[in-house]
């Protein structure tokens, strides 16, 4: 029979079940009608829905093979049936997104790109470290740090949300000298949407930085011909105030559009409750240095 909905789904899944399997899974990437990817797990009690974004890509050949073969690997490592399931889907939502464009067509999926996110958390980590302790020597630094504090965020080189991002926890602090912890991943959901928002435009962004605003300092930037973008929080649609983590979505997309280009800069002047912030963005962390070498400049 046709499966055009979720509910179709659990019925082809008792369906199958009844041949003999004892776990069934029922892909959902071909339903129409939903914002998300929903494939249908079932074990004979309970039905467990297992969802992704749904990314507009045409790297899609092979899903089937790699989703089975990581279902297996996991199998292999010790994963019971459905923690193995959960996290093939998640695996194949790296393999997806960031799939090779190579050929006509479908372009192949990219298995590697789960492996070598995961490889890189440790250096990610210990990079963003090395980067704030050379921070610390600023005589400086004190002076661009907003009310709200500081963070630098640097992603993998994959990154799919914000637990791909890491930054400092609690922020970076000044008081006669800068105090900060060691970083961890989905430390700054903050600054992590502004690198993920620059991503889904097509912006190729890792790292992402901010400080205190002022006319002056982006008026510097500006005649340094860095690419400036800025949007106005006042004039945020209410359904976007409304919606938790959707104003920095929306002020990134308005900076791009305005601009025309990916922003190396973006800034805003603040709102209600909101204050006012200057973010630097880069491809790399040791980009970031380019800003640095300008506020240097500055306040020497």
């Amino acid at each position: 029979f046709k499966i055009s909905s979720l509910d179709d789904a659990k019925k082809a899944a008792v369906e199958i079940l009844s041949l003999g399997p004892k776990y069934v899974i029922v892909k959902g990437g071909h339903l129409n009608g939903y914002d998300e990817s929903i494939d249908i797990f079932y074990d004979g009690r309970d039905f467990k829905l297992l969802r992704s974004p749904r990314y507009d890509v045409r790297t899609t050949h092979g899903t089937g093979c790699s989703f089975s073969a990581a279902i297996t690997a996991f199998l292999a490592r010790g994963f019971d049936v459905y923690e193995s399931v959960r996290n093939a889907k998640k695996f194949m939502e790296y393999s997806i997104r960031y799939g090779l464009e190579v050929g006509k067509g479908s372009g192949p999926v990219n298995p590697m790109a789960y492996v070598f996110n995961e490889a890189s958390r440790y250096h990610v980590l210990e990079e963003l470290y090395s980067f704030a302790n050379n921070l610390a020597k600023l005589r400086w630094i004190g002076k661009v740090i907003p009310e709200v504090g500081l963070n630098i965020a640097y992603s993998t080189p994959y990154p799919l949300d914000e637990n791909d991002v890491a930054a400092f926890p609690g922020r970076i602090r000044y008081f006669d000298k800068l105090l900060y912890s060691y970083p961890r991943f989905g430390a700054s959901r903050h600054l992590a949407r502004y690198i993920l928002s620059l991503r889904d435009l097509g912006c190729d962004v890792r790292a992402a930085m901010n400080i205190k605003y002022s006319d002056e300092l982006v008026e510097v930037f500006r005649k340094r011909n860095f690419r400036i973008g800025m949007y106005d929080r006042s004039m945020e649609p209410r359904e976007v105030k409304e919606r938790e983590g959707y104003s920095v979505k929306w002020g990134v997309k308005q900076a791009y559009s305005t601009l025309g280009v990916c922003p190396e800069i973006i800034y805003h002047r603040g709102d209600w409750g909101k204050e006012p912030m200057i973010v630097f963005t880069s491809n790399t962390l040791s980009g970031l240095n380019e800003y640095l070498k300008v506020l240097e400049e500055v306040f020497k």
